[in-house]
């Protein structure tokens, strides 16, 4: 079940890589595929499993109104989250969240330049967010494909914890 979930998520993360966005129905592939395998191997946890999918999926869905992450990202993540149980989701919380910081600031330097990124924070700390992109254009240029860090997330915690 691993490599088929590992297959999907790379098919995914090279249609977000070039499309940016995450077709939904290959999420609904996904989704659907580990609730039927929890469904089969894990029913007696199943509680457990559907916790952590709504949890994963309210907290990281506080992240897409802040517009920190894409609508399809937030489904991603939730819907791997169905394969672990607590307390292993909080570690793959912790997996995305410090990935997407790492990454994110690596790519905001990237595009905009130490000097800029160093301004930009300060704006956003001095001024209550008012040094943020507000125009689609700013967001796009340092907007990345998301799903590269949920797949980093994923190998690192099915390699860790399993």
């Amino acid at each position: 079940m691993i490599f088929y979930i590992t297959i999907l998520l790379l098919i995914i993360t090279a249609i977000d890589f070039r499309k940016r966005k995450i077709p939904n129905p290959l999420i609904l592939i996904l989704f659907f595929s580990i609730l039927a395998y929890q469904l089969t191997v894990n029913i007696h946890f199943i509680g457990h499993y559907a916790l952590s999918f709504f949890i994963t999926f309210i907290l990281f869905f506080l992240l897409y109104l802040v517009r920190y992450l894409g609508a399809g990202d937030v489904k991603l993540i939730a819907s791997l989250s169905l394969f672990f149980i607590f307390p292993l989701t909080l570690y793959y919380w912790l997996l995305i969240i410090s990935f997407g910081v790492i990454t994110s600031l690596a790519h905001v330097v990237y595009k905009k330049g130490c000097q800029r990124v160093s301004q930009l924070i300060t704006r956003v700390f001095l001024f209550n967010g008012k040094g943020l992109p507000h125009t689609e254009k700013e967001e796009q240029v340092l907007s990345f494909p998301f799903s590269i860090v949920i797949l980093i997330a994923w190998g690192v915690a099915v390699g860790w914890f399993l």
